[in-house]
């Protein structure tokens, strides 16, 4: 009995989860690590970003992994932010 409880325990912990408050990347590293080498004066250099779309498609899963109840915990602004990053995101991967 001991031994189930005890695995029933280690099970819990292994499978809990942070808050994405704190598991999410709200200052989007990886986003600005996609665009830094190809933008310039707003311009994007879509060749460029295509040799190195890996850092966006990094990025979208980035964004598929984020469940509701953690979009939820999230301030209104962090939802903005995270939608407008998504549409670009997905417009740029469109464009490619």
């Amino acid at each position: 009995m001991k031994s189930r409880r005890l695995a029933v325990v280690i099970f819990s912990l292994l499978t809990l989860r942070a808050p994405a408050v704190l598991a999410f990347d709200h200052q989007y590293r990886l986003w600005k690590e996609a665009l830094s080498p190809v933008v310039t004066a707003e311009i994007v250099d879509y060749r460029a970003l295509q040799v190195t779309s890996g850092k966006l498609r990094e990025f979208i899963q980035e964004l598929e992994k984020v469940t509701t109840p953690d979009y939820a915990s999230w301030s209104g602004e962090q939802k903005m932010v995270f939608w407008t990053n998504a549409y670009n995101a997905a417009v740029i991967q469109r464009i490619l």
